[in-house]
């Protein structure tokens, strides 16, 4: 699972205590739609209304005004999300790494448990190795 990366001196910069409760809450509910489904800051238009309840027009053009979203084809990219978080690439990669190692430690531990040395090849595809 990917996790949001926010400074600690976040809600403090300028552009971001700028903001009132409203875009606040959007910026933030935003940041870990984000995250949470790997767009590297993109936000699609027809998701915005449903980030947050206190969701208005008005408060999306806050935080266009503020130059902390910024249009995109068919939605909108949040400046700088990629300097501050993993793109979505990186965390696939480390996902897929992940899974192998796994994989290989659970063969080893069935092979142990089955009084073999070392994992045998699986011929026919069935989880099990050679018979």
């Amino acid at each position: 699972m990917p996790f949001l990366n926010l400074d600690d001196n976040f809600a403090d910069h300028p552009k971001i205590d700028a903001l009132d409760d409203a875009a606040f809450r959007l910026h933030v509910s935003g940041l870990l739609y984000c995250s949470r489904h790997l767009t590297d800051g993109y936000i699609p238009a027809n998701r915005v209304g449903r980030l947050s309840p206190s969701y208005t027009v008005e408060v999306l053009e806050e935080l266009m005004h503020g130059r902390l979203w910024l249009p995109a084809n068919g939605g909108y990219d949040i400046h700088d999300f990629l300097d501050w978080n993993r793109p979505r690439a990186e965390i696939e990669e480390e996902r897929e790494r992940k899974r192998k190692q796994r994989s290989e430690a659970g063969k080893k531990g069935a092979a142990v448990r089955w009084g073999r040395r070392e994992p045998t090849e699986d011929e026919d595809g069935d989880g099990y190795g050679a018979r």
